[in-house]
Parts: C-alpha cells; structure tokens; sequence
C-alpha cells in the first residue's frame, strides 16, 4: 500500500519519523492518489508531525525543569551541610534512610518522592543559625539552645515565596516535633505532626547520633537502634519505629551513617 514518511525535527535534530500508510487509497489509482497525496494528506500529516514534535518538546521541557529542580534541592541541602564539616552529607543520609523507611511503611510512589524533597530540605533553617552555635564543642547555653530550636521555623519562612507542597513545608517545620508533645517548635503531639515528618524525625535522628558532632562522638549503630526503639511512642512515632525495627535488619540500611565507637550515654540534648 502507499506510504507517506514525514521526518520530524527538534531544535534542527532529527527526533523520529511519522510512517503513514494508505491502503484505502490505492484503489485511486497513481494519478488521483498523487493529487490527493499533494492536497490533503501532506498537509495534514504535516500538522500531525508538528504537533507531535511540540508534545515531545514540552516533554523534554518538564523533564529539564524536574532535573533543575532536583538539582536546586540537592544544591540547597549540600549548602546547609557545608554550614560545618559535622554535617557533611548529613541530609542526603537523612534523605536516604528516609525512603527506606517509607518503603517498608508501602507509601506510594508519589508521597515517597515528596518526602525524598522534604527530608533533603528538612535542615534548611540551619542556614539561619550563627556558625559559632552549630559548631559549639560543649553545652550548649539556653539562650544558644533557644537559637537551635528556632531552625525547623526558619526553615519554613524561607520555604513561603515557593510554591511547595504543604507535606514539605511541614516536614521542613515539624521534624522536631516529639509524638509525646514534648518537642519543638510549637510542641505538636500524636497525629498532629505531618506522618512524613513523623519519619523524617527518626531518619534524622538516627544519622545524627551516628556521626561525630563537636560536642560527642558518634554512637555506634546498636546504640542508635536502641535509643529509637526506647523513645517508640515517647519522641517517635510507634509506627514509624516499628517500620524502623523490620527496615533496620537489612544490612543495607543505614550502612553509610555508622559510626564504629560507642560513646555517651543516652542524652536528649545530644541530638541537637
């Protein structure tokens, strides 16, 4: 049967070929086929051609735009942690354990990359806070403290010119709520903290306490684990820390944010 190719370009690139075939066509014979060919087809394939190539353009556009985007939070997260060589890496580590934790509690696909942007974002407030404070060697004051506790609140100012989604925002806000009330900003408890932030809570936790900051040293991992599991229900979430408990056994879990000396003993004011 006859057959039309048109070539379709994309910034003066070949990006794919449209084959038309016409089998109705052929009964018209070589003349009237051609005429049809020149008059009608040609022009409308044409325009298929073109706006297939549009489709494939703005495609390749939001591919770009989502690429910039993770890059500008990959950016941004690199920024916070490069406030002090403590934190180095830290929400990257925070982001990865997250999404493990959110994979064992079956989140879906579309709420696992949201708190994949938040959990990268989550110490972006830190951005705010007097470098002598982050990197103090010993206790910390109260007025110093006051500052530490006002990161997760600036976070979320700096968040508000952006469009985001609220889930991030309150991760951002709220990763250092405690499921007892007992934590900070605004003392939130139970099901009131965002149950993204309620994991992000644990992955941070669990990074910070494995690493060396300049106040203590990093706890090794067994320790880690037993001080999440004994806050279950008190600073943590219990769902996110029974999701804790299953994930944690994959020998994968974690590996990159274990520290190999064992340190003090439980203090809260050493999660800073």
């Amino acid at each position: 049967s006859p057959e039309l190719v048109l070539p379709m370009f994309l910034k003066s690139q070949l990006a794919g070929v449209m084959s038309l075939s016409y089998p109705q066509l052929s009964v018209l014979g070589d003349g009237p086929f051609q005429e049809r060919l020149k008059t009608i087809e040609i022009p409308l394939a044409r325009q298929m051609a073109d706006q297939f190539v549009v489709a494939l353009a703005n495609a390749k556009l939001v591919e770009n735009l989502n690429t910039m985007n993770w890059g500008i939070l990959h950016t941004l997260a690199r920024a916070v942690d490069a406030k002090t060589h403590w934190t180095s890496g830290h929400s990257e580590r925070v982001c990865s354990i997250a999404i493990d934790l959110g994979r064992e509690m079956g989140l879906e696909a579309a709420d696992l990359e949201v708190l994949q942007r938040g959990a990268l974002l989550h110490d972006l407030g830190k951005l705010g806070i007097p470098d002598n404070v982050l990197d103090k060697p010993g206790k910390l004051t109260a007025e110093e403290f006051d500052q530490i506790r006002q990161h997760p609140s600036i976070g979320a100012r700096i968040l508000e010119p952006v469009k985001t989604e609220e889930s991030i925002s309150a991760m951002v806000h709220q990763h250092h709520e405690h499921w007892d009330g007992q934590g900070y900003p605004d003392g939130l408890q139970g099901n009131e903290i965002s149950p993204l932030a309620q994991i992000v809570a644990v992955a941070d936790v669990f990074d910070a306490l494995a690493y060396d900051r300049p106040y203590r040293e990093g706890w090794a991992r067994e320790k880690v684990v037993s001080f999440i599991i004994e806050r279950r229900g008190l600073q943590f979430a219990p769902e996110v820390v029974d999701a804790f408990i299953k994930a944690v056994e994959n020998p994968e879990f974690g590996n990159q944010s274990v520290a190999e000396t064992n340190s003090l003993d439980y203090d809260l004011e050493a999660v800073k």
